[in-house]
């Protein structure tokens, strides 16, 4: 019996296969169900005419002098760079904005790529963005938003609104349903309502900028609140905190909405801001956490109805409800009056009934 010498015998006996100079290899993941193996495996090495953007790769031509690898946080700015032997050639460190605080180097190279990935112009102190420049000195963009005169709540020259550190100036636009507890109240571990599920909504741009923001609930706080009051906009200091990454205690689930099919994102996004700001405001539209008329409502109802009317299907609802934790009433595949003139004839309608029920003598009825 001969002793082998691990794998270097594979590669005497069946040659050298290792991948070639300046070809890349991606780790793949196995799913569930499929070819039995390790769930982590490294693809087949690509060569260089497969490039892809984001990848690419080492040119035969450049020295090992000229390599450096970027190590990046969570908001994608470069922490560190080291060099093709791992040592610490650069390291950086930000205030909220991006302004540097640390710049050190052991070498004569300064790469530019530094906060959020961008790239800082040594002249000017700005980063580039594609679309406008970031001052981090006064935190604030250089340029106006384009979209600001569609969203006029929000400043054409903050960024991200205001939450540098949670958030990244992507190019995704998106619709949020945050899930929490019951903003402001605080019923204590021995009451039921802790169990409470209150529900918002908000829509972001394309630089992650928050350009809507809808929240109802009543006019009331604490338990007055929870059953009576008038149904309004709300614009409560917790799911604030939430949404910009501050309070976590108070999350249950962040749940991504796609655009229904047919739909671009930012059709979607201004389809849900318009349905939203549409919102009647009927002084006897109520607030009620077990709504069972057209006439009550919560914060529930009303992200539902928003969904629903901006294009949600019903299915897609059911699976959001699915995604909500604790008590959701409310939350449901059939959207509540919402418009002013939706309301009236709600209301109408309720009148209506109690006038007939009053002559004819029989008990209330909910419409």
């Amino acid at each position: 019996m001969s002793i082998g010498v691990g794998y270097n015998t594979i590669i005497t006996e069946l040659g050298d296969h290792s991948v070639p100079k300046n070809w890349e290899q991606f780790v793949v993941k196995r799913d569930k169900g499929e070819t039995p193996g390790p769930p982590i495996i490294w693809g087949e090495p690509q060569s260089p005419e497969d490039a892809q953007p984001g990848y690419g790769f080492i040119a035969d031509d450049a020295t090992e002098e000229e390599t450096f690898f970027y190590h990046s946080d969570h908001l994608g700015s470069t922490s560190y760079i080291t060099d093709n032997k791992g040592n610490i050639t650069q390291y950086t460190a930000y205030l909220p904005y991006g302004e540097l605080l640390v710049d050190e180097h052991s070498s004569s190279e300064d790469l530019p790529y530094k906060f959020n990935g961008k790239e800082l112009d040594e002249e000017t102190g700005l980063y580039y963005y594609g679309a406008r420049y970031l001052q981090p000195v006064a935190s604030v963009w250089y340029g106006v938003d384009p979209l600001m005169e569609k969203y006029p709540d929000v400043s054409g020259y903050v960024y991200c609104l205001g939450t540098p550190v949670n958030a990244v100036d992507t190019d995704g636009r998106e619709v949020y349903l945050y899930v929490t507890t019951l903003p402001g109240n605080d019923f204590g571990k021995l009451n039921p309502l802790q169990y409470a599920t209150h529900t918002f909504l908000v829509v972001t741009d394309s630089k992650n900028n928050v350009r809507g923001y809808f929240a109802y609930g009543s006019e009331y706080m604490g338990l007055k609140g929870a059953f009576g009051g008038r149904l309004v906009r709300q614009f409560y200091d917790q799911d604030i905190s939430v949404y910009k990454g501050e309070d976590t205690k108070s999350l249950k689930n962040k749940i991504k909405v796609a655009p229904p099919k047919g739909m671009t994102s930012e059709e979607f996004d201004q389809r849900v801001i318009d349905v939203a700001n549409s919102f009647g405001n009927n002084a006897d539209i109520t607030y009620f956490m077990l709504p069972t008329s057209q006439t009550e409502g919560n914060c529930n109802t009303s992200t539902s109805t928003i969904l629903l009317k901006a294009g949600v299907s019903s299915e897609r609802i059911k699976e959001i409800k699915d995604q909500i934790p604790g008590i959701s009433t409310g939350f449901s595949d059939q959207p509540k009056p919402w418009t002013k003139e939706e309301q009236k004839n709600a209301v109408e309608r309720r009148k209506n009934i109690k006038e007939m029920n009053s002559k004819s003598g029989f008990g209330p009825v909910h419409p």
